[in-house]
C-alpha cells in the first residue's frame, strides 16, 4: 500500500511516498518554485515509481504549524486529491512529524521550527514505553527566550529541528549537555505517519484536516501608523 507525504509547512518543502520501504522524497529547491507546482511535482514523483495517483491508499499532509501560505496550500491539495480519489487524508502535527525523525534516544527532546522572525515554536517530548510523548503543548517563544529554556535544564537534552545555524551554535555554547539536530522534514515522514493512522484505522475524513494556525494570519490588516 502506498502512501502521500505533504510538508509546505515549512521549508524546504518536501513531497514523499511510502510503503513498507521509504520509496521516495522530493525537496524543494532555490530553483524550483515548489508549491505552486504541487500537483505536477506529486505526478512526477509517482511516475517514477510507476504509480499513478489511483494507486494512493491515504495522504498525510502537515497541519500546523508552520506558515500561514503553506498550510494552506498543501492541506488544499491534499483534500482535493483525496476527494477526487476517494482516498483518506491525515492532518499530521509538524511537531510530531520531527519526533518522528528521532531514533534511539533516551532523552529530552525539543521541537524546534520558526516562527515569525526571531521566533520559534517549541515544543518538548520524552522517550516512553518504546516511542515519544509530548510532554508540554506547542509554544512560541522569542529566540533569546528559547535558549534561556533548553540551557536553564541541567539534564542531557535533544534540540532537534528546522533551526538556523547561528542559533544552534548559541545553544551548543551554553553547555556540553546540549545536543543540537538541525534536520529537514521528509516527505516520507509524513506519509508514513499516514500509513500508520490507516492502519489503526482512523477514517481520515478529509473534513476534519484544516490548518492550525499558531498566529492569526495578518492578511487584510492594516498596518499601524
Amino acid at each position: 500500500m502506498v502512501y502521500l507525504g505533504i510538508n509546505t509547512a515549512v521549508a524546504p518543502h518536501a513531497i514523499g511516498i511510502y510503503n513498507e520501504d521509504r520509496l521516495g522524497d522530493i525537496t524543494q529547491s532555490a530553483r524550483t518554485p515548489f508549491a505552486e507546482q504541487l500537483i505536477l511535482e506529486i505526478k512526477a514523483l509517482l511516475n517514477r515509481f510507476d504509480l499513478t495517483l489511483g494507486d494512493l491508499k491515504g495522504i498525510g499532509v502537515l497541519n500546523g504549524p508552520g506558515a500561514y501560505t503553506g498550510l494552506r496550500l498543501g492541506i488544499t491539495v491534499a483534500k482535493s486529491l483525496g476527494q477526487v480519489q476517494q482516498t483518506p487524508v491525515y492532518g499530521i502535527s509538524t511537531m510530531d512529524a520531527i519526533i518522528q525523525q528521532v531514533t534511539g534516544i533516551h532523552m529530552l527532546t525539543f521541537t524546534v521550527i520558526p516562527a515569525r522572525q526571531n521566533e520559534y515554536h517549541v515544543q518538548l517530548y520524552a522517550n516512553q514505553n518504546g516511542g515519544y510523548h509530548p510532554l508540554s503543548e506547542c509554544v512560541t517563544l522569542s529566540t533569546e527566550a528559547f535558549i534561556k529554556k533548553v540551557s536553564d535544564i541541567k539534564e542531557p537534552v535533544l534540540i532537534t529541528g528546522i533551526i538556523a545555524e547561528d542559533v544552534a551554535k548559541q545553544i551548543q555554547k551554553k553547555g556540553s549537555h546540549l545536543y543540537v539536530h538541525r534536520v529537514s522534514l521528509l516527505g516520507t515522514t509524513v506519509a508514513k505517519m499516514a500509513q500508520e493512522n490507516h492502519l489503526k484505522g482512523e477514517e481520515g475524513k478529509i473534513t476534519d484536516v484544516f490548518p492550525k494556525y499558531s498566529h492569526e494570519p495578518n492578511i487584510g490588516k492594516r498596518k499601524k501608523s
